[in-house]
């Protein structure tokens, strides 16, 4: 099964991408929608409330700078007075100043976080609502990617994973990710499971005399996945002996043909272990590593739960920033729909065509105007968002449309 453009030119991207550009679309139109009736209060009060959190950080600062130059001042004058009764003295207050630096930071702890609790009840359900749509928008798959990192720790038993996209326009997301139903990440992951027969040099003997370090070979067979931190240039991989113990090594990878093991199963006071890695003891964890990304990526949910949205590292949410977020989406999938828009036969349609493997075609198509009422359901400024996308009235030249037909 292939993917072809209306005029059966190949298309570059293999999966319907006509059905996911329309489910992208509706979620936009709905974050737009949605980032509208939020509107400019809510930010406000975000801004205000992280305003009077400041104000109460900035007061207990001062209590706090108050209390040191106290305590500075009465140790000079205790030094001209060292009597037993007003060294005493002077512990007394300086004891009860920190009893009562300790209750004004607790009461700062407990107004910010009051504050906090209130702007989100106050936003709560609309943000809500935004942050759905905006989960929606992401999960099509026209929404492309410039690089993943992937990221799982054991923690009773439990594989807890992450995913972070980063997506074109400085665009950032963070999805709790879920093994599939009875898959390989449900549950603690023996090395052998994925790599059988992995033994390197790592077993290490330190000399407390003469300081060396002798290795000997180790099987990690039986050695279970305590975790990693994976991307596309590197991979930190941590391995334990059992599932309920600590982890024992820590291995460091990159792209670049670099490769250290930490030993992290030390006795308290003892000094870290660092090895370099040889050729083949490199080469032998890399394929561990392709291993790992090949069955996360076919046995587990990378978008599940939306953690967090990040626009220029700001947080997509409590900065108001939906409108930047959908300008530069739409710009990055805009080439694309142009592309199918000037090889559809019909220029009142968006047309591709799926080939089997008999040869067989079946033409795939939705028009413009179905799209193009989706846009018209927003106001002048909110279409604005969507019109790179050459969907609505007369977004097309009359030459774009000469080249469609």
């Amino acid at each position: 099964m292939r993917y072809l453009y209306g005029d059966s030119a190949p298309f570059p991207v293999q999966f319907d991408y006509l059905s996911s550009f329309e489910g992208f679309l509706e979620a936009a139109v709905d974050a737009a929608m949605q980032a509208s009736r939020l509107g400019h209060d809510t930010h406000r009060a975000i801004v205000k409330q992280d305003a009077a959190a400041v104000a109460q950080e900035r007061a207990l600062g001062t209590v706090e700078q108050f209390h040191q130059s106290a305590m500075s001042m009465l140790g000079d004058l205790l030094r001209t007075n060292m009597a037993p009764s007003t060294t005493e003295y002077v512990e007394q207050l300086r004891k009860t100043g920190e009893q009562v630096l300790a209750e004004a930071r607790s009461v700062c702890r407990a107004s910010v976080e009051d504050l906090h609790k209130a702007g989100v009840q106050e936003s709560g359900p609309e943000t809500g609502d935004l942050r759905s749509v905006v989960e929606r928008c992401l999960k099509t798959e026209v929404v492309p990617s410039v690089g993943w990192a992937c990221a799982m720790r054991l923690v009773d038993n439990r594989c807890e994973l992450s995913t972070v996209f980063n997506h074109p326009g400085r665009i950032v997301s963070s999805f709790v990710s879920k093994p599939m139903q009875g898959s390989l990440w449900n549950s603690p992951v023996h090395v052998g499971s994925l790599l059988p027969g992995l033994d390197l040099q790592i077993g290490v003997q330190k000399n407390w005399i003469t300081g060396s370090v002798s290795r000997s070979t180790l099987s990690l067979d039986d050695y279970v996945v305590g975790g990693f931190d994976l991307n596309d240039d590197a991979a930190d991989i941590f391995l334990r002996k059992r599932a309920d113990r600590p982890d024992s090594f820590l291995f460091k990878l990159d792209n670049k043909g670099v490769g250290i093991m930490k030993q992290l199963d030390r006795d308290v006071g003892e000094e870290d272990v660092v090895v370099g890695l040889d050729a083949s003891e490199i080469a032998a964890l890399r394929r561990l590593w392709q291993i790992i990304k090949m069955s996360v990526n076919s046995t587990v949910n990378l978008r599940g739960q939306l953690s967090y949205v990040r626009v220029d590292g700001h947080d997509l949410f409590a900065n108001g920033l939906v409108r930047t977020f959908i300008e530069r989406l739409v710009r990055s999938i805009a080439p694309t729909v142009l592309d199918i828009i000037a090889h559809s036969p019909n220029p009142a349609e968006l047309s591709m065509k799926i080939e089997d493997e008999q040869g067989r075609r079946e033409e795939i198509y939705i028009r413009r105007e179905t799209l193009a009422a989706k846009i018209d359901e927003l106001d002048e400024e909110g279409q604005t968002l969507f019109a790179e996308l050459g969907i609505c009235g007369d977004a097309l030249t009359s030459t774009d449309l000469e080249t469609a037909e």
